[in-house]
């Protein structure tokens, strides 16, 4: 215990007694904001079945790249299938072909019937991914020489 002698040590000790305290408020905050955060935007657990999305698409399907590998989930059915290498996958807006990179290769196929893989175009920039702007028409962007630029293609996915 310090022994006070003068006003001015009086005053110098109970400043420093309340920055103590507001410090140690500050410190009690910032352990509870830590601590109960991820506990406030847990989310919900990610249900196994497809029900649930087959409620939001319908008939649709699911395309996603895991692993450098691209799969093709039908929702009617519920099975998943490989289709090959690549990522960035992206359906036609009527859903009826897929598209996707592989390397610096364009590549696509129907999502039912003759799933045959074409090529749509090579020196793709990977990075660009490939686009639908209709049923018949992507851009993407593509290296010629040391130029890039975005270009329209129509893909001969039949």
């Amino acid at each position: 215990m310090a022994i006070v002698t003068s006003p001015a040590s009086r005053i110098e000790l109970l400043q420093r007694s309340i920055a103590r305290f507001i410090h140690l408020q500050i410190v009690i905050v910032s352990l509870c904001i830590l601590l109960f955060t991820p506990i406030a935007h847990a989310k919900p657990r990610c249900p196994t079945d497809l029900d649930w999305l087959r409620k939001l698409c319908g008939d649709g399907a699911l395309a996603h790249e895991y692993e450098g590998q691209i799969y093709l989930t039908e929702l009617s059915t519920g099975k998943t299938e490989l289709v090959g290498k690549g990522n960035r996958p992206e359906f036609s807006p009527d859903s009826s072909k897929l598209a996707w990179i592989d390397g610096s290769t364009a590549k696509g196929r129907m999502r039912k019937g003759d799933t045959t893989v074409h090529t749509i175009v090579t020196g793709v920039d990977r990075d660009g991914g490939v686009h639908w702007l209709s049923n018949t028409e992507v851009v993407l962007v593509l290296r010629k020489g040391k130029r890039r630029g975005w270009y329209r293609k129509n893909p001969q996915i039949s």
